[in-house]
């Protein structure tokens, strides 16, 4: 087995590292040399969701599983500060669950206080974090830190025992989502900390977004951007951001209804909403557009929705174009057939179609208005079995209403290949 499996260490690590910690570990059984690769790996993952695997979701938990979590942790890194071993990366889960005691919630709060900066002190240049606590200050003053990943975490840059200054020189990516952030102006100080940014990521955080725009003015080496629509506004964002290439937008509904998306060096572009796209009108100047791809979830079809969509494949035309939809289970229709009696249509590349426990009508409707609109090239579709949501899924009859449409009985001119994704 050890010949087999005989590899340098440094091949090992690095075959972990796109693994979790879980099962980097059960990599451990393979041979010495993984066994031994295991332990010293420089990539860390810490996660109390592995511990707490194995109960009834209907008990209550004890909460002895995450004194165990705790436990091993510590000895973890009370080892590699004894072998005087490096940490590249970390990655740490622990969220506080019903059932937990007071004594559980009491540890958690010490072990992240511990962990993170003894981490950063041992060289990790890449943190990935998550849980039901305040972030250390000492991350934002990581001035050897690469990349940054908050989840879920709350944010206070002027606490009264110890206020950061906001030190991140070498940081090229930076990630909050679903995150507290105590004060607006803290966005302004992180990032106006970090000017090598050159991917944000930025969504869901609870704070006042609409102070951001002028924080973000000097992130002139941003190439890719992934926020909320209210994050920014985009008609000055090709002179704030002259060398972006991805742009990624959610929840178009929370913008005002004009949209103007204009940069002479967006390559790809991505809208992420939810049922309200309908009721927005967007403009582009994105001449340099390779890629568009667009995801909606969306509780209704109508005769103005089709339209709508008809309208943004026609604008965006010369680039690639991706679309993904998912409907209710109880969309409402309101679509009338003859609105779309067209002889051209443009192509789409792809179209990926989530439709699990709806209605043979609306499945119609849904592909008889695509069909309508434009040519695709590809279709897919998720096809789930009954069990696993416990509903019918008509998913023979979506098969053969597919098929119509490929061969023209709706109004399709051309040829699809049809992908069912199981």
């Amino acid at each position: 087995m050890d010949e087999e499996f005989h590899l340098p260490e440094h091949i090992i690590h690095r075959i972990q590292s796109f693994l979790t910690g879980r099962e980097a570990t059960r990599t451990s059984i393979l041979s010495n040399a993984w066994h031994q690769a295991a332990l010293s790996r420089p990539n860390l993952d810490f996660d109390v969701h592995d511990f707490r695997t194995g109960r009834d979701e209907d008990e209550p938990y004890t909460g002895s599983s995450d004194h165990k979590f705790s436990k091993f942790v510590r000895m973890t890194i009370s080892r590699y500060e004894q072998l005087k071993l490096k940490i590249g990366s970390l990655r740490f889960r622990e969220y506080i669950e019903w059932g937990d005691t007071d004594y559980d919630v009491i540890c958690s709060r010490v072990l992240y206080k511990e962990l993170i900066p003894k981490a950063l002190s041992m060289g990790a240049t890449r943190l990935d974090i998550g849980g039901d606590f305040m972030l250390p200050n000492e991350v934002f003053e990581a001035e050897n830190l690469v990349r940054l990943s908050v989840e879920k975490c709350r944010i206070d840059l002027n606490p009264l025992d110890r206020p950061a200054a906001v030190r991140c020189p070498r940081l090229e990516s930076l990630s909050l989502s679903h995150v507290d952030i105590v004060e607006p102006n803290q966005i302004y100080r992180i990032i106006s900390g970090c000017p090598s940014i050159k991917k944000l990521f930025f969504v869901d955080n609870v704070c006042y977004t609409c102070l951001v725009g002028v924080g973000l003015a000097n992130s002139h080496m941003l190439t890719c951007l992934l926020c909320d629509m209210t994050f920014l506004n985009f008609v000055t964002a090709s002179s704030k951001f002259p060398f972006l290439k991805d742009l990624t937008l959610h929840d178009l509904w929370a913008y005002p209804k004009k949209i103007v998306i204009s940069s002479r060096s967006l390559e790809r572009l991505n809208f992420v909403c939810f049922e309200h796209y309908s009721e927005k009108q967007i403009r582009f100047d994105v001449p340099s557009l390779d890629k568009f791809t667009y995801k909606e979830e969306n509780d209704g079809l109508s005769t103005a929705w089709f339209g709508k969509l008809e309208n943004l494949v026609k604008e965006l035309g010369r680039s690639e174009i991706h679309i993904c939809l998912t409907l209710g289970s109880k969309a409402i229709l309101d679509y009338e057939a003859d609105e779309f009696q067209r002889v051209s249509k443009p192509e789409v590349d792809s179209v990926t179609v989530d439709m699990e426990g709806l209605s043979s009508i609306t499945c119609y409707v849904l592909f008889d208005g695509l069909f309508r609109i434009f040519r695709p090239k590809i279709i897919a579709h998720y096809i789930l079995p009954e069990s696993s949501c416990g509903r019918k899924t008509n998913n023979d009859l979506l098969g053969k209403t597919l098929l119509e449409g490929v061969s023209g009985k709706f109004s399709a001119i051309g040829s699809a290949i049809l992908l069912c994704r199981v």
